[in-house]
């Protein structure tokens, strides 16, 4: 009796242990998934040579700020605020810095100097849904009005094909897109695109090219394909894939665009 006993002791430990690791290995819900009404902050904004950077993270929001003062200077700001269901804002969460940055001809990083770390600030959004960026520490964000551009920044791949996005004046994305129809033939798209947050989409307009090479590579012919130009929707699905469709002559209907994290730190 006493064997049967600890061989269903033994049991009941192991199924205890597996039930346990189970409970750990499923991942807790995100900030944005138990406070939703705070999604409405979660973007890149810009307001001159400011950008806002606002992301839900697990325990609440990571705000940063950047500006640009030079080619080779900026001043980032970075706070950890938590929302408010009282004044539908993004509150002080209790870290608050200010950075200034070197950075090199590549723009990396190559010297930092803290200014503070005990900064706050509250995040509102104002009648015309532009964010205001109340800085409680010297009040850097006076007058500023920040606009929402979406987070469509980086690189992406699918296939052959790779499409580039970069914020690159005030108003537009730069959307750059390759894909290599065969060995020997490439097809390229320069667009510029400006973002709709009632579709939460980019709509583009630009040219394409198609491109030929010989067997060793080299190029022989480059030709507009299209000398009116082309339209473009970009847009993310429910599994945070891009899409790209709205283009004539482009079977991009059923390709799924995922993040390149490598290529988007290297760009």
């Amino acid at each position: 009796m006493m064997k049967h006993g600890w061989k269903a002791l033994a049991a009941l430990l192991a199924l205890v242990l597996l039930l346990g690791c189970s409970a750990l290995a499923e991942e807790e819900p995100d900030y944005a998934e138990l406070v939703p009404e705070s999604l409405v902050f979660q973007s890149d904004w810009v307001a001159g040579n400011f950008k806002l950077d606002a992301v839900a993270e697990d325990g609440g929001f990571r705000v940063m700020i950047v500006r640009s003062d030079s080619l080779t200077e900026r001043t980032v700001w970075e706070y950890s605020p938590l929302y408010s269901s009282e004044t539908a804002s993004l509150a002080d969460g209790g870290f608050g810095s200010k950075l200034h940055e070197t950075l090199d001809l590549y723009g990396e990083v190559t010297d930092t100097t803290v200014e503070y770390e005990d900064g706050a600030a509250v995040f509102s959004l104002d009648e015309n849904g532009h964010l205001v960026w109340k800085d409680e520490k010297e009040d850097a964000g006076k007058g500023l009005e920040f606009v929402k551009i979406g987070r469509f920044s980086g690189t992406y791949v699918c296939d052959r094909a790779q499409i580039e996005i970069v914020w690159d004046s005030e108003t537009q994305y730069s959307v750059l897109i390759h894909w290599a129809e065969s060995a020997t033939v490439s097809h390229d798209w320069m667009m510029n695109a400006v973002y709709n947050a009632e579709l939460d989409a980019l709509e583009a307009m630009g040219m394409e090219s198609r491109t030929e090479y010989d067997a060793n590579g080299e190029i022989i012919s480059v030709e507009d394909v299209n000398e009116e130009g082309c339209t473009a929707l970009f847009r993310f699905d429910e599994n945070g894939m891009l899409r790209w469709t709205g283009t004539e002559g482009v079977d991009s209907e059923g390709m799924a665009f995922e993040f390149d994290m490598l290529g988007s730190a290297n760009g």
